[in-house]
């Protein structure tokens, strides 16, 4: 993994995907949230798989006080990137301590799954997902609060309810947040 890229060398296509791809209709394009700051976009995880598929998280700052995400996936035998967004604006937020962010896709490999995240708890070290059926998955948290990394996961179907727990040093739970992105049926 590595941390934030300097915003000169934004790459194009997280360029296009922030200025071009976010707006979808009409209340999009009125809709300061859509209108993101890319020239303050930034890399904050990077994950090479064994594949030599890469996925990255950038992130931007929206008009509307918030963040976009865009978790970008580049194939290894170079072809067109793919990848997911999303955003939210400062009115959407909840007061105060920001809670773990956390999203699990599938990777450009049919049946992979990748895990990538952000939690805003000083002192974390790690993120251990428990998930309902008795498995669990810990992850180390760069220090800019980061995370990113492949999802060892038995089955095609996502992963999807799951339990998060913010490690110290130690090993010790500083934070749980049961009511995560994720954590709720998709439908």
């Amino acid at each position: 993994m590595t941390t934030s890229e300097p915003a000169d060398r934004i790459p194009a296509g997280v360029v296009r995907k922030f200025r071009d791809e976010l707006v979808q209709d009409a209340l999009d394009r009125t809709s300061p949230m859509f209108r993101v700051i890319i020239d303050q976009a930034a890399m904050m995880a990077r994950l090479r798989t064994p594949t030599g598929d890469v996925i990255e998280w950038w992130e931007a700052p929206n008009e509307a006080g918030g963040t976009f995400i865009y978790l970008r996936q580049l194939p290894a035998d170079g072809g067109d990137e793919k990848g997911s967004t999303q955003g939210d604006s400062a009115e959407f937020r909840p007061p105060g301590v920001l809670p773990m962010l956390i999203v699990i896709e599938e990777t450009l490999r049919r049946g992979r799954w990748f895990v990538a995240g952000h939690i805003y708890r000083p002192g974390a070290v790690a993120v251990r997902l428990d998930f309902e059926d008795g498995h669990s998955h810990e992850v180390a948290v760069q220090s800019n609060g980061y995370f990113l990394d492949l999802l060892p996961w038995p089955s095609e179907a996502q992963p999807w309810r799951f339990d998060a727990v913010a490690l110290d040093g130690h090993g010790r739970a500083i934070e749980r947040d049961a009511d995560l992105p994720g954590t709720e049926e998709p439908s």
